[in-house]
């Protein structure tokens, strides 16, 4: 458990820094996230078998250009836990059940698999209008938190500019749902690294729990919150010991305030190919009670969402197309022969600044095809060394 943790934390972490230092790169006039993008890819897959934070970084990103496939090339068990059995179809009912009068909902995600984002928003969808505040990790919470715009931005967050993110961000503002940040700020990391990651995570926790009580209970008392983490920080136990290292937000949260959190994992389970399921885009409710006590202590969230499982067909995953995204083949005169290229896909107008609703990388010779909803759509491109190609308008039709 600590190493799986400690990947992530310290992918983040380094996330963070890498893209920091892809501003100073030439002024070629590449986008800094399509920079960064490029930079923390593989320039050829022949070969490439990372390990480590390299591995963890290098998954994520792929999923942030639209190469889950390659995410799970690179690691077997990519979208996969250990399977637990179904206990109701309807796992998003079953959560609508539970919430009762909770204040503070919490779900996590896995940061390589954009279909938890896609589950996020249905959850959204589904406690509007009596939630009406959104409070993410992935937030920026330097400077002016009142700032705070809600929209779905490039910049108002690392993990959220993948596209599946941004149009969670787009139903949430649809919805009139506000934004809020709690994620630790520069000033508040005081911990040298040469104490351990446990303490930095430690601190992480304790800066998380202090910013959400003055960004959204106390900015917003009369308000229910949806709060978006990964992974881990929505662990209500931990520390029984003595050992405050180990306690997450989530438990700090309702030690703080006697608030007790609903907390939703997607990240534990995974529901067996074959097993009681409506759709690929349904994640069932199922009994999380079996995992090892050494992989998640007992009672350390309320429920549990199975990840269906994942498949692929021309390279892009199924529940893309079960949620009505149409492929759509990249043009010819975005296609150079010999390098990597990024293709983004906004609505006309729309600022290149925004998150775009579709992006994809292909290496050399690949021709996976985007996946667009229904609408007009601009696609732009770029390989390392600048823009490539004028834009392009594309339609997509309804479906049949």
């Amino acid at each position: 458990m600590h190493k799986t943790i400690y990947v992530a934390f310290a992918g983040a972490m380094l996330f963070q820094s890498a893209f920091a230092q892809s501003d100073a790169g030439p002024d070629n006039g590449l986008p800094d996230r399509i920079v960064s993008y490029f930079d923390m890819t593989p320039e050829v897959l022949e070969g490439y078998a990372p390990d480590g934070n390299e591995l963890g970084m290098a998954t994520q990103l792929f999923s942030f250009v639209g190469r889950e496939d390659l995410t799970q090339r690179l690691q077997d068990t990519a979208y996969m836990q250990p399977t637990c059995p179904v206990l109701r179809e309807d796992g998003l009912q079953a959560v609508l059940e539970a919430v009762g009068d909770a204040r503070v909902v919490m779900i996590n995600e896995a940061h390589d698999d954009p279909y938890h984002r896609w589950v996020i928003a249905r959850l959204a969808e589904a406690l509007a209008p009596d939630f009406t505040i959104f409070a993410a990790e992935t937030f920026s919470n330097e400077g002016d938190v009142d700032a705070l715009v809600p929209q779905a931005s490039m910049d108002i967050g690392w993990y959220s500019s993948e596209p599946i993110y941004g149009r969670q961000l787009r139903t949430l503002v649809d919805l009139g749902y506000r934004f809020a940040a709690y994620e630790i700020t520069r000033e508040q990391r005081l911990v040298d690294r040469s104490e351990g990651y446990m303490a930095s995570i430690a601190e992480r926790e304790e800066a998380q729990a202090v910013n959400f009580i003055a960004n959204a209970l106390e900015a917003y008392p009369d308000a229910r919150i949806l709060v978006h983490v990964g992974y881990s920080h929505l662990n209500e136990v931990g520390g029984e010991d003595g050992e405050e290292t180990s306690r997450w937000f989530a438990a700090r949260l309702r030690d703080k305030t006697g608030i007790d959190p609903l907390t939703i994992t997607q990240t534990s389970c995974s529901v067996e190919s074959g097993a009681g399921m409506v759709a690929l885009t349904e994640s069932p409710l199922v009994d999380g009670s079996g995992l090892l006590v050494s992989q998640r202590q007992p009672g350390w969230v309320d429920l549990f969402l199975g990840r269906p499982p994942m498949r692929f067909t021309d390279g892009r995953p199924d529940w893309r197309y079960a949620i009505g995204d149409r492929p759509v083949a990249v043009p010819a005169s975005l296609l150079p022969e010999e390098t990597r290229i990024i293709i983004e896909a906004r609505a006309p107008g729309e600022d290149l600044g925004m998150i775009p609703v579709e992006r994809l990388m292909l290496y050399p010779g690949e021709r996976l095809p985007l996946m667009l909803p229904e609408g007009d759509w601009v696609l732009t491109a770029w390989t390392p060394e600048g823009s490539f190609g004028d834009p392009v308008e594309v339609t997509v039709p309804p479906a049949p």
